[in-house]
Order: structure tokens, then sequence, then C-alpha cells
């Protein structure tokens, strides 16, 4: 995946042990900047960012 890409999971119907209890699972790629705005905005559950990509304020 490359920044402005997303990629986006949906529950298997077939699956053998029930319904998955999520809708989707959605992966995007963004910059630094963008994550740390999306961060605050509550747009995003979870992010993954580099340590050495975060300054402490």
């Amino acid at each position: 995946m490359v920044r402005g890409q997303s990629v986006t999971w949906v529950p298997n119907k077939y699956y053998w042990r029930g319904t998955p209890k999520l809708n989707k699972i959605i992966a995007q790629v963004v910059s630094t900047n963008s994550a740390s705005q999306t961060i605050k905005s509550h747009k995003f559950d979870i992010a993954d960012v580099v340590n050495s990509q975060w300054q402490v304020t």
C-alpha cells in the first residue's frame, strides 16, 4: 500500500465459526501530518506511526 490508498476487508459469510462481529476493517495509508490530525479528530480507531515521527509538545 502507498499513501492515498486504502484496503477494505469485509466479513466472510461462509466463515465456519459464525458471523464476525465487525462489519468491515479499513486500512488506509496517510501522511504523518494527516495521521496527527485524524487521530485528534477521532476519525481513526487505531494508528500505527513510527516513534521517530512523533514530536512531544
